[in-house]
């Protein structure tokens, strides 16, 4: 009586066939997840880059604009660290009111009526340059370019330059 064998198993070649292929499936995988998580991070800083320099342009626009003349003697204009100094009018009460922008450290600060400073920028934003620059183009109105420049200091490193150039509506 002769007993016959079934095949019950791989062979090596093909398991190591199955293998190599998982293998590269893996390697694709695994480099697919990278590139997503990477595209991710530096979205993320991207985004809070942006932010905190739209949350900063805004409120200097909306401060310059509301102010009816700049105080050259206390501003910095042409270099940097640029600082600029407001004088404005409460709509309210009509009192005057002052309005500060400058850099702390790496920070954009401003100070409103010689009070307490208050951060712009995020803390992981630095501010790498900040120039204004006063535009005088007749003796009615005053205008100022703040010209500015941000680095995200987080996990993704990222930089944009903002610009802005805005009319003193109060001086009118």
């Amino acid at each position: 009586m002769e007993l016959r064998r079934k095949n019950c198993g791989f062979t090596l070649i093909e398991t190591v066939i199955y293998v190599s292929m998982l293998a590269v499936v893996l390697v694709f995988t695994i480099n697919m997840l990278l590139v997503i998580f990477s595209t991710v991070g530096d979205f993320k800083a991207t985004r809070r880059l942006n932010s905190s320099a739209e949350a900063a342009m805004e409120r200097m626009i909306r401060e310059t604009r509301s102010a009816y003349s700049v105080d050259d003697a206390a501003s910095v204009f042409e270099a940097h660290p640029g600082r600029l100094y407001l004088h404005k009018k409460n709509p309210d009460t009509g009192a005057e009111e002052t309005m500060e922008f400058y850099l702390s450290g790496a920070a954009l600060a401003y100070k409103a009526n010689g009070g307490a400073e208050q951060l712009l920028s995020l803390p992981e934003i630095e501010v790498t340059n900040l120039v204004f620059r006063k535009l005088t183009g007749s003796t009615v109105s005053q205008a100022v370019k703040i010209e500015m420049q941000m680095r995200s200091s987080a996990e993704q490193y990222k930089s944009g330059n903002f610009y802005s150039t805005i009319i003193l509506r109060g001086g009118y």
